[in-house]
């Protein structure tokens, strides 16, 4: 049981750091988890940019100027269609501008994400991930178990469960999952 609690504070602490991590990369984008999303999206993706600095720079360059489009006029987000045309032109004038080759597959990828991610805040749903469950039988009566789940724009969360009692062991907003 001892070994158990020293592999989940490990897991614990890999948590918390990805969490710091996380917190870190959406402060860049002004606390907008969207963006921090998109931001991890495009690095995975592997064949846009592989300087982060690029990226931030020119992520951010389509968020002031979609921000500001919106606050102008939400009703735009009432039309799906008409704002992922606005989009398309945002994405693409902003890469070119900061020099960073975007081929069309790229771009309509980064599009759709982006325009996912505006009209789910707008509707006031959160993009949802799947979640991960370990059980550990045996180690606790009637079991143990950990698990981890978590989604685009939710929480990522962990809880462990002994027998009869659930402990909540942490929540963090996780741009990535």
């Amino acid at each position: 049981m001892r070994n158990n609690i020293g592999s989940l504070q490990q897991i614990y602490d890999q948590v918390t750091e990805l969490n710091r991590k996380n917190n870190l990369l959406k402060a860049k984008y002004e606390n907008d988890a969207k963006y921090a999303r998109m931001h991890k999206r495009i690095l995975e993706k592997g064949n846009i940019s592989k300087r982060e600095s690029e990226i931030c720079e020119t992520l951010m360059d389509i968020k002031k100027q979609v921000d500001e489009k919106v606050l102008i006029n939400t009703q735009m987000l009432n039309n799906e269609s008409y704002f992922d045309k606005l989009m398309i032109q945002m994405v693409i004038g902003s890469f070119g501008k900061n020099k960073i080759e975007l081929d069309p597959e790229s771009a309509k990828y980064i599009n759709t994400c982006l325009v996912k991610e505006y009209m789910n805040e707008y509707q006031g749903n959160r993009a949802r991930g799947g979640g991960v469950f370990f059980h550990l039988a045996g180690l606790a009566k009637p079991s143990c178990s950990f698990g981890v789940g978590g989604g685009l724009g939710g929480g990522v969360g962990a809880y462990f469960s002994f027998g009869w009692v659930l402990f909540l062991g942490f929540i963090f907003e996780h741009p990535k999952s």
